[in-house]
């Protein structure tokens, strides 16, 4: 069963170049990117210092623990799952991506 990724309603986008999608109305950063052979948007975070990907979205992938500490902007502490390497297309161009799973976000930040 596919995953059904919300898609972001009332988004005005700016440019689209390799799949960067830049928002007017919030001034938000989105980048474009399909896992799984899902199209998902992904909150580009130029502050965070890693990028943390909702648990339920590596449930088919190898989960290692992990020593790393999360927090948010408030210095709360953000329980982890484990370090994931995740295998993704931006553009037309595969790579892999070391993230952090969480069940705590609703969707990828990319640090």
């Amino acid at each position: 069963m596919s995953k059904q990724v919300p898609r972001r309603e009332n988004v005005k986008v700016i440019t689209r170049n390799l799949g960067v999608l830049m928002t007017q109305a919030t001034k938000d950063n989105y980048l474009a990117i399909e896992i799984n052979g899902v199209k998902e948007t992904c909150l580009l975070d130029t502050g965070s210092e890693v990028t943390v990907i909702p648990a339920d979205r590596v449930t088919n992938l190898s989960v290692n623990g992990t020593e790393k500490k999360l927090y948010a902007a408030n210095g709360t502490g953000i329980p982890i799952v484990g370090r994931v390497r995740v295998p993704m297309k931006l553009g037309q161009e595969p790579m892999e991506v070391d993230m952090i799973a969480t069940e705590h976000v609703t969707e990828i930040i990319l640090g």
